[in-house]
C-alpha cells in the first residue's frame, strides 16, 4: 500500500468491533454504518466488522444469531481457534457429566418418591409422604397408629 501512497498509520486508533452472524446480516440496520462484511461460502455465516460503531449499538439487531469476537481472539487467530476448540470439547464433556448427574438424580428420586418426577406436579402442596422402617414386632402397633390418625 505504501507504493500507492496510502498509509494506514493511525487507523489502529479506530474503534473496531467484529461479529460472527449466523442466519444473515440485517442489511437495513447496518445502513449508514462503516462496515466490512464477508459471507462465508457454503454457510449462512457472515463476518461483520464495524468501524467506529455507535456507543449504544444494539447488537441483537445485527442479525438472527450474533456473536461478538473479542479483540484477544483476533491477535493470534490460530491460537484462538485452538483454544476455542479445547473450550468446546471441555464444555461438551461437562455437559455429558451434568446429563449423567441429572439422570442419576431422577433415578434416585423415583426410587424413593411415591409420585416420581413425572407425578410430582400433580400432587398438591398439602400432601406429605413419610417413609420409614418399622420392626416386624411393632408393625401391628404401627398399623393401629396409622388407622387412628389417618385423615380421609
Amino acid at each position: 500500500m505504501k507504493k500507492a501512497g496510502i498509509s494506514f498509520e493511525g487507523l489502529s486508533r479506530l474503534r473496531v468491533r467484529v461479529f460472527a452472524i449466523k442466519g444473515g446480516v440485517n442489511e437495513d440496520f447496518i445502513k449508514g454504518l462503516m462496515y466490512i462484511k464477508r459471507d462465508i461460502e457454503g454457510t449462512d455465516l457472515s463476518i461483520l466488522t464495524l468501524i467506529e460503531p455507535p456507543e449504544n449499538l444494539d447488537v441483537k439487531s445485527l442479525g438472527k444469531e450474533v456473536y461478538e469476537i473479542g479483540r484477544d481472539y483476533l491477535v493470534d487467530i490460530k491460537s484462538a481457534f485452538e483454544l476455542t476448540g479445547r473450550e468446546l470439547t471441555d464444555l461438551r464433556s461437562r455437559l455429558k457429566d451434568l446429563e449423567r448427574e441429572y439422570e442419576e438424580f431422577v433415578k434416585e428420586f423415583n426410587e424413593v418418591s411415591t409420585y416420581g418426577v413425572d407425578g410430582i406436579s400433580k400432587v398438591g402442596g398439602d400432601v406429605v409422604t413419610i417413609a420409614g422402617y418399622v420392626k416386624e414386632s411393632l408393625s401391628s402397633k404401627f398399623d393401629d397408629l396409622l388407622r387412628h390418625y389417618s385423615v380421609s
